[in-house]
């Protein structure tokens, strides 16, 4: 349970490189869909049939979230959205993997968190003085 609440923050500890880099939410989805496949190989045809379905959900929520905060700046109210958002394609995921299956989607989840940390971390390191 931790595992997954800790999930819940991975899109929040980054949205403002998210947007400041212009970000695309299909990329993004797709690059998590592509490592997912990698690495839960005993997948159902009706599991990737409704993980695909998520995905697609998934992306065209957070899209929608993506442009409603550009429009409005309001930076506070996106936090508990994408949190929201998350916290949904967890459970559907949940629904859909088996423990050993889920377990794998949680520690990808971790891995993908920790690999934007270090990105965002290099790119602090790079950025020029006084910025």
């Amino acid at each position: 349970m931790k595992n997954v609440a800790f999930l819940l923050l991975i899109p929040v500890l980054c949205f403002n490189n998210v947007f400041a880099q212009g970000f695309d939410p299909a990329e993004m989805v797709a690059r998590e869909k592509e490592n997912l496949y990698k690495t839960i190989t005993d997948l159902s045809d009706d599991q990737i049939m409704l993980i695909d379905g998520v995905y697609e959900e998934y992306l065209q929520t957070f899209t929608e979230l993506r442009d409603e905060i550009r429009k409005t700046r309001d930076w506070q109210s996106f936090r508990p959205k994408i949190m929201a958002l998350q916290e949904e394609k967890d459970q559907l995921m949940f629904d859909i993997l088996n423990q050993d299956q889920f377990k794998l989607y949680t520690d990808q989840m971790e891995t993908n968190r920790k690999n934007r940390q270090n990105r965002r971390r290099s790119a602090e390191n790079q950025s020029p003085p006084g910025s």
